[in-house]
């Protein structure tokens, strides 16, 4: 590749393999690695059903592979201290999504009794 001082002021390493981690910890949490609010938001409501889900980690892994190979701006990629952030939350995020499920179980449950 060739070099561009100003592309590397700015530059941050996109992980595919980060993206796709935290696709499947939490649904949405690799389009939010990847600064794609509105599809993480979507995924996250609708992840427990499950194809939504798969359908993130793979959407999420193609988007960091097209961040790191510059076929995406790279403007609107997280600087490394928010990735932290982002990799501190997602036991909580994973919690509360955990809990979104089980109130949804419970709902269905006692719908169909």
């Amino acid at each position: 590749m060739p070099f561009c001082e100003a592309c590397a002021a700015n530059h941050h390493e996109q992980s595919p393999v980060a993206a796709c981690i935290f696709g499947l910890l939490v649904p949405g949490m690799g389009q939010a690695y990847n600064r794609e609010w509105k599809t993480g938001a979507l995924v996250y409501i609708t992840g427990w059903l499950v194809v939504p889900w798969i359908w993130g980690i793979v959407d999420a892994c193609r988007g960091a592979e097209a961040i790191r190979t510059g076929e995406v701006s790279t403007a609107g990629v997280w600087p490394g201290y928010v990735v932290l952030a982002v990799k501190l939350l997602t036991p909580v995020l994973m919690a509360g999504y955990a809990a979104l499920v089980m109130v949804l179980v419970t709902a269905v449950r006692w719908l169909l009794t």
